[in-house]
């Protein structure tokens, strides 16, 4: 029996507890009740673990620590104790464990085989809080977990020999799988499976179904195969094909003769055009032929005129310019000798002039004026001298350009009626050409009969269609039918070699038996403990009333023999449930130190009477070393149990 359990920096916790083996503790959340477990847990296991798992990592023990230095430890009745100690500094981790008496073991291999030798290897914990708030099936897997199974006499090729399975379920139990488990999950895959097939062989029987009435309506009586069918389609394909050359060759024949209708108009539209052509040029050429003449009649009576150089006028311009200018300079110095002060020299004011130089001026201006008027007549006689022969060279250079463009009109006159003849050719070869098909092919036959003729073939060849398609939908129809029925029958057969697969592995077959063989001893025990409930008798249940196949645990009523399944017990009886075959299975078992720990006992439910359960696991303390109890509120104890009330961590 452990007698202390004690921590250093666990959680705030720096002391210890003795234990009587049959403790409660009490207090409010946060008051220390969960760290004994926790302590005496880690010290036991060296960790703590987490939902039945332990702790991936050995430094994650440090989280309990509430310093650098950490330590836990148990002392037992038998002198025996287990100190563990965990310290971190920086980024390190080190942990050490101290046993005593130390014996010859000197590492922590050794020392854990120590613990083990002294201890023992069971111990079960329940906290009542996850254990209540767990589904039925799940709780009912916490319970198939408490028991072994016979590895021996039932592993998964043993199982899997005596029965025949598809190969597609195999999957649904890997070789790592315990058997429990690796069989409920392969049963799992089979009642999925046959779910599968029962939807499948509905989904074939309705097929047959609706495909049987489909048939009915779609009967065909008193007319033509498939084959007589396809061949008169075939001869109406031919006829068909016949009048659409025929109609084809026609409408080329049509089109060939627009063709030469719209040359022929084109080639003598060509011609009438040709001829106004003609028509227009020659008249334009009567008209340039008179007006020639009559122009060259004109020519005889101009005056010819002279062709005088511009370099001989401009030099008599110059000249007349330049005269104009000395007499105009010569009249300025008259005027300025008529006014007073002419008797001064003109080139010397300051000096009177002795010389009459007005006469002198005067005398030479006369003969200038004189000249300048010759110089005049002369250029004048030459500008219409000039301008006489340059009317007359217009005069000429018309004639020449009209003579001109009489020479390209009557050239053109000459090329049109040359190109006259084209038309006329064209409109002889499409006449010739109407003439030739006419004897040759006959006249085009009327469109609208051939059109009457072909529709006729189009609406009898649908009609065939619609035959033939009825008849091949008969066919698929057939065929689908047959094959529904074989996939119902395949279905049927399928069905019922998993139905029986399933009865001889299922609650009443191999998982009944390895479920008897391994929970039965531990109810067996639990039956001759003395009873939690007046009446009641746990018990194993494989079928319902209805005769289905089950798997319950449960209570059973002595008298009556109703049952009672567990995911229908109240959470309190539920956790009395659980206790009791843990409790059996300590017995089973005979550990060195039985221990049994429940955590949150007061969260079972609020009606659950905690006082009766504590009196009844009296009752399982003489197989059970150490049972420990915690609750947030007090519990009324009997003879045998002591309780701590913790207010706060020590």
């Amino acid at each position: 029996m452990i007698t202390r359990v004690s921590g250093f920096n666990f959680k705030g916790l720096t002391g210890g507890y003795d234990l009587t083996g049959k403790d409660i503790f009490v207090g409010y959340m946060g008051a220390g009740k969960t760290t004994v477990i926790q302590a005496l847990t880690l010290a036991l296991l060296g960790c703590v673990p987490e939902n039945g798992k332990p702790m991936k990592r050995p430094i994650d023990s440090m989280r309990f620590a509430s310093a650098d230095l950490m330590s836990v430890g148990i002392e037992t009745d038998a002198g025996f104790s287990i100190n563990r100690t965990f310290k971190t500094k920086g980024q390190n981790y080190t942990s050490s464990l101290d046993i005593l008496p130390a014996s010859e073991a000197r590492t922590d291999e050794e020392k854990e085989q120590k613990i083990l030798d002294e201890i023992g290897y069971f111990s079960l914990a329940l906290n009542v809080d996850e254990f209540v708030s767990m589904s039925a099936a799940q709780k009912k897997m916490f319970v198939f977990g408490l028991a072994d199974v016979d590895k021996r006499k039932w592993n998964r090729d043993a199982i899997l020999a005596i029965c025949t399975y598809p190969d597609k379920l195999l999957a649904s139990w890997p070789e790592t799988m315990e058997v429990r488990g690796g069989l409920e999950s392969f049963l799992e895959a089979v009642q999925n499976e046959i779910s599968y097939l029962q939807r499948d062989k509905k989904k074939s029987e309705a097929a047959c179904q609706r495909l049987s009435q489909a048939r009915s309506d779609q009967s065909r009586t008193g007319v033509m195969s498939i084959a007589e069918l396809r061949a008169e389609g075939e001869v109406l394909q031919k006829d068909l094909t016949e009048i659409e050359k025929q109609s084809t060759r026609d409408e080329e024949r049509l089109k060939a003769a627009s063709k030469r209708v719209i040359a022929i108009q084109k080639a003598e539209t060509k011609k009438k055009t040709l001829e106004a052509k003609i028509m227009n040029l020659k008249t334009d050429k009567a008209e340039i032929e008179k007006d020639i003449e009559q122009r060259k009649a004109d020519l005889t009576s101009m005056n010819p005129g002279i062709s005088h150089p511009d370099t001989e006028m401009d030099v008599l311009k110059t000249n007349l310019i330049g005269k104009k200018s000395i007499i105009d300079q010569y009249r300025e110095n008259i005027k300025k000798l008529e006014s007073p002060g002419a008797d001064l020299c003109p080139f010397n004011p300051d000096f009177t002039c002795r010389h009459d130089i007005k006469g002198s001026l005067e005398l030479k201006i006369e003969p200038m004026e004189k000249d300048h008027e010759r110089v005049v007549r002369l250029l004048a006689a030459m500008i219409m001298e000039q301008e006489a022969y340059r009317n007359h060279q217009n005069a000429v250079d018309m004639i020449k350009s009209m003579e001109i463009s009489l020479s390209k009109i009557e050239k053109e006159i000459e090329e049109k009626e040359g190109l006259s003849a084209e038309p006329v050719s064209e409109l002889s070869e499409s006449r010739k050409e109407s003439k030739e098909d006419l004897e040759s092919h006959g006249y085009i036959v009327d469109t609208d009969s051939l059109l009457a003729e072909k529709e006729g073939i189009l609406q009898r060849m649908k009609a065939v269609k619609d035959e033939i398609r009825k008849a091949e939908a008969e066919k698929v129809l057939m065929t689908e039918y047959q094959n529904a029925q074989t996939a119902k029958l395949r279905a049927e057969a399928d069905l019922l070699e998993l139905q029986n697969l399933k009865k001889r592995l299922g609650p009443n077959g191999v998982l009944g038996e390895i479920t008897k063989e391994s929970i039965g001893p531990i109810i067996e025990t639990v039956n001759n403990i003395p009873e939690f409930k007046t009446g009641y008798r746990f018990a194993i249940r494989t079928q319902d009333r209805k005769g289905s196949e089950i798997f319950d645990l449960g209570w059973e009523n002595k008298e009556t023999g109703s049952f009672i399944p567990m995911e229908a017990l109240s959470d309190g009886e539920s956790v009395i449930f659980i206790t009791m075959l843990m409790a059996a299975l300590m017995k089973l078992k005979s550990p060195k130190t039985g221990i049994l720990m429940i955590d949150n006992a007061d969260k079972i439910s609020p009606d659950f009477n905690l006082e009766l359960f504590v009196d009844a696991l009296s009752f399982i303390s003489d197989f059970i070393r150490n049972i420990i109890i915690c609750s947030n509120r007090d519990v009324g104890i009997s003879t045998g149990w002591r309780k701590t009330i913790l207010s706060k961590q020590n």
